[in-house]
């Protein structure tokens, strides 16, 4: 059976950040929030065709110089629906294929 979370960063996001993540538990292994978003990241640089932008966008992340988020007037919104529409069939096993 192909699982396509089985690597996680036990608390090393929290020792580097000193911010305490809320644990998960699966089985009995803490996990941090930063290995879904890990593997999001992971997942459209290496699977998909999506602009590198997009997905660091939708990890709220500042993309650019400040002088080209002034600029930026979209949200690109419609296109992150998609490629998130994308990421949840792959994280469900609905789909190993590439995605545009």
């Amino acid at each position: 059976m192909h699982t396509p979370f089985h690597i996680f960063r036990f608390g090393q996001a929290e020792s580097r950040t000193r911010v305490p993540y809320p644990t998960v538990r699966l089985s009995d292994c803490p996990a941090v929030p930063h290995f879904l978003r890990s593997s999001f990241r992971d997942w459209a640089s290496e699977r998909t065709t999506y602009p590198r932008d997009m997905a660091e966008i939708a990890l709220s992340h500042l993309v650019g110089s400040e002088v080209e988020r002034a600029y930026r007037r979209g949200d690109m919104l419609d296109k992150r629906r998609e490629m998130m529409d994308a990421w949840a069939k792959f994280v469900l096993g609905q789909g190993a294929e590439k995605y545009s």
